[in-house]
């Protein structure tokens, strides 16, 4: 995902740890040439569901386009 939204740019990027067992995205909202990551949907093999966690404010139509690019993307 690239997608501007109230000034910021929000990105996504792949995230994988085989040892712990979960794979999905993380979402960086980039200002000012500075980015930090603000969301991210993970995918933990031995629950075998999705989870959402957030660090600060989100706008909903970017938390569910980055659910909808979550399991999407898979492994």
């Amino acid at each position: 995902m690239k997608q501007d939204h109230g000034g910021y740019v929000f990105t996504t990027t792949k995230i994988v740890d085989n040892q712990d067992g979960y794979f999905g995205l993380e979402l960086h909202r980039s200002h000012d040439g500075k980015s930090q990551p603000v969301a991210k949907v993970v995918f933990w093999d031995a629950e075998g569901q999705y989870s959402v966690e957030t660090m600060g404010e989100v706008p909903l139509t970017i938390l569910e386009e980055l659910i909808l690019e979550a399991r999407n993307t898979g492994r």
